[in-house]
């Protein structure tokens, strides 16, 4: 490897995001320790934009990295429902996205 995993951690705390996001895509390489710094950062970070994507690296989602610069990232977008929940008399339907609840009343016929 040609970082090393105090490189990585000089980068997770630099004031650059696309830093912060070029390191997380590197932090799963080195083990335990690695994702270690992944989590903390996935918890700690400033940036709401750098904890989705920390989140995004864990669950192995690294579709949005085109390459392995920082210009070259891309976060995930904020406004996609990415869960549903159904009630149990099946009238009412949330979906949740990063930022975002939505509610539908099946008994208004509409979004609330």
């Amino acid at each position: 490897m040609s970082t090393t995993i105090e490189e990585i951690k000089k980068q997770l705390s630099s004031q650059s995001e696309q830093e912060r996001l070029a390191a997380l895509s590197q932090t799963l390489n080195y083990g335990q320790p690695g994702l270690e710094l992944l989590i903390e950062q996935s918890i700690k970070d400033k940036s709401d934009i750098v904890k989705q994507f920390a989140y995004r690296v864990f669950r192995g989602d690294n579709s949005y990295l085109r390459g392995n610069t920082p210009e070259s990232l891309t976060p995930c977008p904020t406004d996609v429902i990415t869960s549903l929940a159904i009630s149990p008399d099946n009238t009412i339907l949330v979906g949740g996205s990063w930022k975002k609840i939505w509610v539908w009343n099946w008994r208004w016929k509409g979004r609330s």
